[in-house]
């Protein structure tokens, strides 16, 4: 399945994320289990309004609840998460932001992605 195969109107990101998308809620959520069923552990809030994926990392714009400021993230998906490995949701929040660089700023996302050599096709600048 290549990593934009829709499931039920989502996108299919990778390694066990998917864009749920759900209007102003749109997120980036986690799901472990073997069949996607539009849920997941949110990993990135709403409202995700940008997304591109390669083979190693997830890139994201959120906007704030004013629609007034952009917020820059990174996923490095090649950073295994096991679920079995937290006990409340406490636990699970924080195993699922091991891999999770941002909230960011404009400048420290591109120059971020500019030491590790990244082109992103559908972002500006």
């Amino acid at each position: 399945m290549s990593l934009q195969s829709r499931l039920s109107g989502d996108v299919v990101l990778g390694n066990g994320y998917y864009l749920f998308e759900n209007g102003p809620f749109t997120s980036i959520v986690y799901d472990s289990s073997p069949k996607y069923q539009n849920k997941g552990l949110p990993v990135i809030p709403f409202e995700v309004v940008k997304q591109e994926a390669n083979s190693n990392y997830i890139f994201a714009i959120t906007l704030n609840d004013n629609n007034t400021v952009k917020s820059y993230w990174i996923i490095d998906k090649n950073i295994k998460i096991d679920l079995d490995d937290c006990s409340d949701q406490k636990s699970c929040d924080s195993l699922l932001q091991l891999n999770v660089s941002g909230p960011m700023d404009s400048i420290n996302f591109y120059n971020t992605i500019a030491k590790k050599n990244i082109t992103l096709k559908r972002f500006e600048k």
